[in-house]
């Protein structure tokens, strides 16, 4: 079992703590429960939490794929984690709730041609939703999920056109005769990079709203900025970003270490 799957998650998981004062779930990104580490897990209400939210997200991938009729290949993967996401949702109702009356208004909007800003600003509601039930009260904090979870779901949308095109699914940034990422790119690459300046900026000043002087903050920081600068720019170059948005949270997360006054970026 993996109480995480995706580096974003990671990183609401640090905001999180310093939202609401909670500790910080002791993992870092795609870290696996195993027997060796089990024991710093078992008294993790909000690492819990957050294994929850994952799951049910993840329940809600195949919801969409159902509906978009492409549940053929996922038998194995719901055979594999059906148990896992029906506990969770038992276990978070509310959570659920929100989560699947957000997939309703992403599929309604998508089907409805919507544009970009419209799909992507409904699933970040999704996420302002699932923290405000978590108990994070700050508007501040909420606009910090909701505008990363807006940039998260515009990088997949980006990352899975080729195979969107080829399934016939919704993409906001559709061409006919663009079959490839390549392709689209050539096209419309002023379109998206303007997409992504326009999300980025909204991140960035969201993230200025939040006075902090935590090591924890300014490492999300820093984290967030480069990520924003280079992954879909990375895109263009034609190199592999998928799951790996936010790399550089392992590489420089350092809370727990022995110095906890010593950061990376001084």
């Amino acid at each position: 079992m993996r109480t995480l799957t995706t580096f974003d998650v990671a990183i609401y998981s640090i905001i999180y703590s310093i939202a609401t004062g909670a500790p910080r779930p002791p993992f870092l990104s795609c870290e696996k429960i195993g027997t060796r580490n089990l024991k710093k897990f078992k008294d993790d209400e909000v690492g819990k939490r957050f294994a929850e939210m994952t799951l049910i997200a993840f329940g809600e991938k195949f919801f969409d794929d159902e509906l978009d009729n492409q549940g053929k290949g996922l038998f194995f993967a719901k055979l594999l984690f059906s148990k896992s996401i029906n506990k969770a949702r038992l276990s978070q109702p509310k959570l659920f709730e929100i989560t699947r009356a957000g997939s309703y208004n992403i599929n309604a909007l998508q089907d409805a041609n919507a544009n970009v800003y419209d799909v992507l600003g409904a699933y970040g509601n999704v996420l302002y939703q699932s923290f405000n039930e978590m108990g994070v009260q700050s508007v501040e904090f909420l606009n910090i999920f909701k505008n990363i979870a807006e940039w998260t779901f515009f990088v997949d949308m980006i990352c899975d056109y080729e195979e969107d095109y080829k399934n016939n699914s919704y993409n906001a940034f559709y061409e006919k005769d663009c079959k490839t990422l390549k392709e689209l790119f050539n096209k419309k690459y002023a379109e998206i990079l303007q997409v992504n300046a326009n999300i980025s900026n909204r991140i960035i000043s969201s993230l200025n709203a939040v006075n902090d002087d935590s090591i924890e903050w300014k490492i999300v920081y820093r984290i967030l900025e480069y990520s924003l600068n280079t992954v879909v720019y990375n895109l263009l170059d034609g190199k592999d970003v998928k799951f790996h948005y936010f790399k550089e949270l392992k590489k420089n997360l350092k809370i727990g270490s022995k110095d906890e006054n010593k950061s990376n970026f001084s």
